[in-house]
């Protein structure tokens, strides 16, 4: 279609879902998500796309300013509420939900840098927000429907994204001038969303069944980007280390549980210690080497994670721990560092 066919029928969702949303069907609301994000998803014009993240946001507001009246209707619209296998139970006011984070989902991996990270705002904001008026069961669905496989695209599009630069470099600044540039920065945004979700909804999530396997899971997730060799990325990915560990101070667990949350922390900080510091080979450059605000990074989450798993400390680990803590002091420091003074003429 042309930009004026979609600007003029955009104008035309713009009104419905702003001036008359109250007077809309509830039946339809299913399809006024799915709209919004088609127009989200549009090439013609990026600001149209941004807008209709926009009214993705104000129909979460809707949702939960009608709560009431939503969970007494019934949305008769199968083809655009998602079919989400093993969730039967799942209410219509909850696979509405899902609707609208599946939506916001997929604009997350927009080829657009700007969509994506609108649509990344969004998606954690309205979680955070409103995620309260999910069933326990459902926020299952969204761990393993929405945000993990968030996680693994925006990985897998990461590493297929072009280094070269961009054309107009007047107009871009240096640290985005590349498709990989921009996806690290959808990266950082991810993790950190999703880490954020673990950490605000903590008390809910711990009463999951498979929360130890989705605290697993994440973990992985942290450690591989930890060792991303982009330093936005890693310094990103040790932050949302670093929260989920502060996090876990405050929330009662059972006992059976704990032992072995903090053992997979202590394994995953203790993996990203190991890699992250191995000598360099003869051919690597210094600035190759972890960045002093890295190695800072990691030094600093080790005293958080010490009172849960010192009882379990064995010999063995107290010497992992000290090679990985010999190995950053033995790390080059990089000249432009806020240490470079403590280099020498060679």
């Amino acid at each position: 279609h042309s930009e004026g066919v979609v600007r003029t029928a955009f104008q035309a969702l713009q009104l419905v879902l702003t001036d008359f949303l109250p007077l809309t069907p509830h039946n339809c609301l299913p399809l006024a998500v799915h709209t919004a994000a088609k127009f989200g998803s549009q090439t013609q014009d990026l600001n149209i796309s941004l807008t209709a993240v926009g009214l993705l946001w104000n129909l979460s507001d809707y949702f939960y300013q009608n709560q009431d009246s939503l969970k007494d209707s019934i949305i008769a619209e199968p083809k655009i509420l998602p079919d989400l296998p093993g969730y039967k139970e799942m209410s219509v006011f909850d696979k509405l939900w899902m609707c609208l984070f599946s939506r916001l989902g997929d604009l997350c991996l927009d080829p657009r840098p700007a969509t994506r990270k609108s649509a990344g705002q969004t998606l954690f904001s309205t979680i955070a927000a409103h995620g309260s008026l999910l069933a326990v069961g459902t926020w299952q669905a969204v761990l393993w429907q929405v945000l993990f496989p968030l996680l693994d695209k925006v990985g897998i599009e990461s590493g297929l994204a072009s280094t070269e630069k961009s054309g107009d470099q007047l107009l871009i600044h240096h640290s985005r001038n590349t498709e990989h540039k921009q996806w690290a920065e959808t990266q950082v945004l991810t993790i950190s969303g999703v880490a954020r979700v673990f950490v605000t909804k903590r008390s809910l999530l711990h009463t999951l069944g498979d929360f130890p396997k989705a605290w697993r899971l994440l973990l992985e997730h942290v450690e591989k980007l930890a060792l991303s060799p982009t330093q936005e990325v890693s310094l990103a990915a040790l932050k949302a280390f670093h929260e989920m560990v502060v996090s876990g101070e405050e929330v009662v667990e059972e006992k059976e549980e704990e032992p072995g949350r903090w053992s997979t922390a202590w394994k995953t900080w203790l993996s990203i210690g190991q890699k992250s510091t191995r000598p360099l080979a003869p051919n690597q450059e210094d600035s190759c080497a972890p960045t002093q605000a890295f190695l800072t990074s990691l030094a600093h989450i080790f005293p958080l994670l010490h009172p849960h798993i010192k009882a379990k400390l064995t010999l063995s680990d107290l010497t992992k721990m000290s090679a990985v803590i010999h190995a950053c002091l033995a790390l080059p420091v990089q000249a432009d560092s806020e240490l470079g003074y403590l280099l020498t003429a060679s």
